[in-house]
């Protein structure tokens, strides 16, 4: 087509690459691109026809980084230079310069000045007065360059914009500006007389062609919809181990957009594979300075704010946090503001009211009870502190400064010091909890020569802080610098951390000096912080690659890497656990001077969510088994029933390891039923001999036979107790093809002297349709599947009325009630119209059955060949024995989801059940071979899967920023993800 641009996406897969400082030009660039992108996006097209890479990420310079943006500046034809002062002096502008140059020709550089000057003498660059282009190009760029002037037109709101962006199009395409210009203003004039068209349209055809307009836009706007949350949900899984926050706005863009079981269970994963909890705090551009109270309830934290105008210092600032025990720290106040070279250090009291500042002029000490309005209570002069510790008695201050290691008696005048003997430098001091011991590290070098206390690190005995003895060195680094160390809580262990990846785990406890138990080697650099979990169990270095890695320290001598908590831009500058030691938390130094970039104190879970798995087999029996059953009343005890005339009482105390209370052998033939009473002190078990046993249980160890019922002459296949106690319903059923069986209510009230009340129906012929049970959680309703499903009223317990009659739902294998009774399980029903190839596609359906006359289906699910159903108490989750067994997401009963199948049986299963705690599954199987009933732990992801948008944004707060979602789906209006 006459006026299209150069194919040379199709060769190189972007027309241009925009560079540009992130701290200066971010807003421009995207403004840039988006205008290009307008310019060349025909009336009829969504999408440009323009590719333009532009890099919204702000990070620091590495080698994966690097190589990501090296393929993308390969792929590019074109490069724009947003070129100003703050450019010229990026790292990242000054490399894809360089890049440039190597691979391309200057005619394909395209510049666009954004602020400083390219002044020309003799029609070529005059380089001393050039401050808007990296020095680089010296050299390079000969002859006097083309560039547009974007000084006084940075928005898309100046008159000027419009006609620079043409430039910068015609230089990409190789055409001409007005070429450009002409055929966007065509453009424009072709959408508003198609837009004239519509609405004569609309004026002719009225009713008609309105509806067909607003179906056409509705269409294509969720088509729009559907294809970001695509693209939302591929970013979702792509960025999961290496930007969990980025993953997790993606999954919530993605089920916002799109809302499929998919992108539900990508949500999840990210949430079960990932440690982070979210953002703490965000504090200045570089959050420099972390301390934490020893209860837990307070934080400090120093962060640079800003700089000083022609000067060299920053202005920091110290805030006191109130902490919590979730969720977003709460800001309670400030320090005045640091003028100063560097970032103060903090240390601050165990019950965060005492509050200690240091840098380069001295050390300050502060009241901050009421943290609103901090008092300044003492001073004391110091040489460039380098680090503080306050010990937790709040009765001794160890101050590292270029003078050496002071510690000062705050008992005494403060100010008043003990110098420790020999000790040149200390990157850092740490107390012990117990504050008998002092820790100093060395910032020297390999050649330094070392006095003979002046060790990689040193273990001082300062139980007197005023005779400060038994120096003890910790050796084993790869370096003369040791930057942080952490005690354990007992004083026993010390991790000591180095800048060549290494971490020593040293033993205290003898009384010589101290044995290095472990060295841990990380593949990053620096590891500049470092903590030991309140239990010991636990380690976490931090890097200055933006890592944290948790580590099992159980067993010192054999460190095991736990997890790897990625996603922090900039340097881990410091590390803490909470008191309980359920949450790590990371203050990070951000990189460029953008807000989402900035320093930020990172929430981090120290245990990863558990999947469901299997905790202990039920083995016991020596045929196949039929029922398995939870005491409702005691997470202790289980029932299971099986095909050799027995019932087993087990005690599951020991989850791994269940062993048999009793087995019951009163029965003369298979026990097909089993069920407690909502008390768990009544067992009722039924068998084909005819009969149903009830059984007191008071004593698990030695049950007591109370009643034996007889409902019919028939084999008894299931029982149930009704959850308040009094009633009990038992289902017969002939295996004999020709005849049916009974459902009978009984008062059990007196549970010596069962009474028969009533027969609610007869069910199927055949095992298979001798009657699944399942009571209402308010008594007062029954379902009962035999041929068919039926609900019946038994508020009038002496006389039960049919409520719903739904012969459709054939052969239902198990029902379930759930969600407060609101909703009616039922697995295995299929139509009779059904093919045998249709048999299981609605073999889990849920009904509504808040208006019991007329049962609705909310949704259905193929379950496989369902035998049984099972609601957990909260409703969430339902699980069904088919196959393997299998939990399904019930939070939405018109879609139920599949969370996970449970691999562990040999054979099919016949029979599921929750206990009271919703935490455990009870499962059997009805395979012969296969006399093992399963117990699982839950765990987390059927949780995870219910709430996923809940905790998803818990960890991200409100979403995408509006300029985040611009970037990523510019074509939409602005979402809101979490509300």
């Amino acid at each position: 087509m006459r006026g299209n641009p150069k194919p040379a996406a199709n060769r190189y897969g972007y027309d241009a690459f925009i560079s540009y400082s992130h701290g200066a030009d971010s807003s421009l660039a995207t403004d840039l691109r988006n205008a290009m992108y307008r310019l060349e996006t025909p009336w009829w097209r969504v999408r440009s026809r323009l590719r333009v890479f532009l890099d919204t990420r702000s990070l620091p310079p590495s080698d994966d980084l690097l190589a990501s943006i090296d393929r993308e500046l390969e792929r590019s034809h074109h490069l724009i230079l947003l070129a100003g002062p703050k450019s010229a002096q990026s790292a990242w502008v000054r490399h894809e310069v360089e890049f440039w140059k190597k691979h391309r020709d200057a005619k394909t550089l395209l510049i666009a000045l954004t602020d400083g000057e390219i002044p020309i003498q003799d029609k070529k660059i005059d380089w001393p007065k050039t401050t808007a282009l990296p020095s680089c190009l010296e050299g390079w760029l000969i002859n006097e360059p083309h560039y547009v002037d974007l000084r006084k037109a940075r928005t898309l709101q100046s008159p000027a914009f419009h006609s620079k962006v043409v430039d910068l199009v015609a230089g990409v395409t190789g055409r001409k500006p007005e070429e450009v210009d002409g055929q966007y203003r065509r453009q424009r004039r072709r959408r508003n007389l198609a837009v004239t068209a519509v609405l004569a349209a609309f004026i002719a055809l009225a009713v008609i062609a309105s509806v067909l307009v607003t179906s056409q836009r509705d269409e294509a706007d969720r088509q729009r919809s559907v294809a970001v949350g695509k693209d939302f949900l591929a970013t979702a899984k792509n960025e999961r181990d290496t930007d969990p926050r980025l993953s997790l706005l993606s999954g919530l863009g993605a089920l916002e957009l799109d809302p499929t079981p998919e992108a539900r269970t990508a949500l999840a994963d990210t949430l079960m594979q990932t440690h982070f909890e979210g953002v703490a705090a965000r504090h200045g551009t570089n959050t420099l300075n972390l301390a934490m109270a020893a209860n837990g309830r307070r934080a400090a934290t120093a962060a640079r704010v800003g700089e000083v105008e022609n000067g060299p210092e920053f202005r920091y600032e110290v805030v006191l946090w109130e902490t919590g025990s979730a969720g977003q720290w709460r800001r309670l106040g400030a320090l005045p503001e640091i003028v100063d070279h560097f970032a103060p250090e903090l240390a601050l009291g165990a019950d965060g009211n005492t509050l200690v500042t240091g840098d380069l002029d001295g050390v300050e000490l502060w009241d901050v009870n009421d943290p609103r309005t901090p008092r300044r209570q003492a001073g004391a002069p110091a040489h460039g502190v380098e680090s503080l510790a306050l010990r937790e008695d709040g009765t001794a201050l160890a101050v590292s400064d270029s003078g050496g290691v002071a510690l000062l008696d705050l008992r005494a005048p403060f100010g008043t010091r003990t110098m420790l003997p020999g000790l040149k430098q200390a990157s850092e001091v740490v107390f012990s909890p117990d504050g008998r011991q002092l820790a100093t590290t060395r910032n020297g070098q390999d050649g330094d020569v070392r006095d003979v206390n002046d060790h990689q690190a040193t273990v001082w005995d300062v139980t007197d802080p005023a005779r400060p003895a038994r120096p003890r060195p910790v050796l084993g680094h790869f370096s003369a610098t040791v930057f942080a160390a952490a005690f354990s809580q007992d004083g026993r262990t010390i991790a000591t951390t180095g800048p060549n990846g290494d971490t020593v785990l040293a033993d205290l406890a003898g009384p010589g000096d101290p044995e290095v138990l472990a060295v841990i080697k990380e593949p990053a650099g620096w590891v500049a912080s470092v903590a030991i979990s309140p239990d010991g169990t636990k380690l976490v270095t931090g890097d200055d690659g933006g890592n944290a890695i948790l580590w099992d320290i159980e067993d010192r001598r054999n460190p095991k890497r736990l997890a790897t908590l990625d996603g922090q831009p900039g340097s881990v500058l410091a590390a803490a656990f909470s008191p309980d030691g359920t949450t790590v938390f990371t203050a990070t130094a951000g990189l460029d001077n953008t807000p989402d970039e900035g320093g930020a104190v990172y929430r981090w879970r120290v245990s990863a969510r558990s999947r469901p798995a299997p905790a202990g087999a039920l083995a016991g029996h020596e045929l196949r088994l039929t029922k398995a059953a939870p005491n409702p009343a005691d997470d202790t005890t289980m029932a299971t029933a099986s095909e050799d005339d027995t019932a087993i009482l087990w005690d599951t105390t020991d989850r791994a390891h269940p062993r048999p209370r009793r087995v019951l052998h009163e029965h003369t033939d298979d026990v097909r039923g089993v069920a407690f009473s909502p008390d768990g002190n009544t067992m009722a078990t039924a068998s084909k001999d005819k009969t149903v046993i009830l059984w007191n249980v008071t004593d698990r160890d030695a049950p007591t036979r109370l009643a034996t019922l007889s409902p019919d002459d028939q084999p008894v296949n299931a029982v149930e107790f009704s959850p308040d106690g009094r009633s009990l319903i038992t289902a017969t059923g002939n295996e004999l093809e020709a005849m049916g069986g009974h459902v009978v209510l009984w008062d059990v009230t007196d549970r010596g002297n069962p009474v028969r009340l009533a027969q609610l129906g007869q069910t199927g012929s055949g095992f298979e349709g001798a009657g699944e049970i399942a009571f209402h959680p308010e008594s007062r309703m029954v379902a009962i599947g035999g041929v068919g499903l039926q609900l019946w009223n038994i508020a009038d317990r002496h006389h039960p009325a049919l409520l719903a009659n739904v012969p459709e739902a054939t052969g239902p294998n198990g029902l379930a009630f759930g969600q407060g009774g609101k909703v009616l399980a039922v697995a295995g029903a299929s139509e009779p119209s059904a093919g045998l190839d249709k048999l299981n596609e609605r073999s889990l359906t849920l009904l509504d059955v808040t208006d019991p006359a007329r049962p609705k289906t909310l949704g259905t699910a193929n379950a496989g060949n369902a035998e049984d159903v099972a609601f957990s108490p909260d409703g969430h989750t339902i699980a069904t024995a088919s196959g393997p067994p299998v939990l399904w997401d019930a939070t939405d009963p018109t879609r139920p989801i599949l969370v996970t199948d449970l691999t562990g049986h040999v054979r099919d299963t016949s029979s599921v059940a929750f206990d009271r705690s919703g935490r455990s599954l009870l499962t059997a199987s009805d395979e012969p071979i296969n006399t093992t009933a399963m117990l699982w732990t839950v765990g987390d992801l059927p949780d995870v899967v219910a709430r996923a948008t809940e905790l998803a944004c818990a960890a991200v707060g409100p979403g995408f920023t509006e300029q985040e979602w611009n970037e990523r789906a510019p074509d939409l209006p602005y979402r809101r993800l979490c509300r």
